[in-house]
């Protein structure tokens, strides 16, 4: 299923559950019900201006029907919005409330969901990024308890990317992209994979220096003309 269609099946389930179709940020009338963490992330690939209404429409319903599992989920999303609209001291209040009701309602099915959005998204406002590498780390073992495959490898990619950016060692994060590659690859996964080439390759190039990229890249060339496809190692 591309990207339109999955934008497709996601207002559909929208008109099933009685609410109208999402509209351009601003206008009064938009009313968007997100049941599911995954249509919101069809909205946001598709159509972001949405974003801010539809995280906001996630907090007013879980508000009304009660405090529920969705309700961390639509104050995280709400509170990234709330970044990139201009007011970082409110996302982080927000960001740092959604991680506080996952403990305290026990809501681990949604805590990878939460934890990629605080610590990828809003976290780098007040914490220092090894702090924020580390919490990456408890995103990616709660998405694999729960069985969130999508958030768990996203919540490790974070991981090393934030690592590479607050200056770990790059023998490390080299060792750790290529593992994450390899597994992304024997699982097929095409989401993330060029942002975790981009930093392998990086390391590679800062670690060992440009001779040892450019093996790399006739390694990958040479797969492109034996298979007719390029893999990353």
């Amino acid at each position: 299923m591309n990207l339109q269609e999955a934008k497709a099946l996601a207002y559909d389930v929208l008109n099933h559950l009685g609410e109208e179709m999402p509209r351009l940020f601003g206008d009064s009338s938009l009313i968007a019900d997100i049941q599911e963490n995954e249509l919101l992330i069809v909205l946001q690939l598709s159509e972001p201006s949405l974003s801010p209404s539809v995280s906001l429409r996630m907090v007013q319903i879980a508000l009304a029907e009660g405090i529920t599992d969705m309700l961390p989920t639509a104050l995280a999303n709400f509170g990234a919005a709330l970044l990139a609209s201009g007011d970082p001291l409110q996302a982080f209040r927000l960001g740092k409330l959604s991680l506080q009701l996952i403990h305290k309602m026990n809501a681990t099915g949604c805590e990878a969901t939460v934890n990629i959005v605080v610590q990828g998204f809003i976290a780098w406002v007040s914490e220092p990024l090894q702090s924020i590498a580390e919490s990456h780390l408890v995103g990616f073992t709660a998405g694999k308890q729960s069985g969130d495959a999508l958030n768990s490898i996203m919540s490790y990619s974070f991981y090393i990317l934030t690592d590479y950016l607050s200056g770990k060692n790059l023998l490390v994060v080299r060792n750790r992209s290529s593992e994450l590659i390899k597994d992304m690859l024997r699982r097929k996964q095409q989401f993330l994979l060029n942002a975790a080439c981009l930093v392998h390759c990086q390391s590679v190039a800062l670690a060992d220096g440009l001779e040892a990229i450019l093996q790399l890249s006739l390694m990958v060339l040479t797969v492109f003309l034996q298979h007719g496809k390029i893999s990353c190692l």
